[in-house]
């Protein structure tokens, strides 16, 4: 992930029919995450910064686990669609 000149971390661009496909890979993994706590949510961030492989992860979770049911989960998915904000941006294909 490339950094502009003001030290801002670039947005990583993904088109809507690549995350379609992405998502459609996770459905295939049979596995549902649990949702973060804080301090994980952080190092993701950290690590998002560096390789934005971990985006991925982030859409994984925000697609795949369960609703939310505690104050703690409600709040990790808050943070994790946050991040998937401040992050990703959805283009369509050209």
């Amino acid at each position: 992930m490339s950094t502009t000149k003001s030290g801002k971390v670039s947005p990583i661009k993904m088109s809507f029919d690549d995350y379609d496909t992405m998502v459609e890979k996770f459905d295939k993994l049979g596995y549902r995450p649990e949702w973060p706590d804080a301090t994980l949510i952080d190092e993701l961030e950290e690590n998002i910064k560096k390789n934005k492989t971990w985006m991925k992860f982030c859409c994984f979770i925000a697609e795949k686990a369960a609703e939310p049911e505690t104050d703690n989960d409600k709040e990790s998915k808050k943070k994790i669609l946050e991040l998937i904000n401040k992050y990703l941006v959805l283009e369509e294909s050209e």
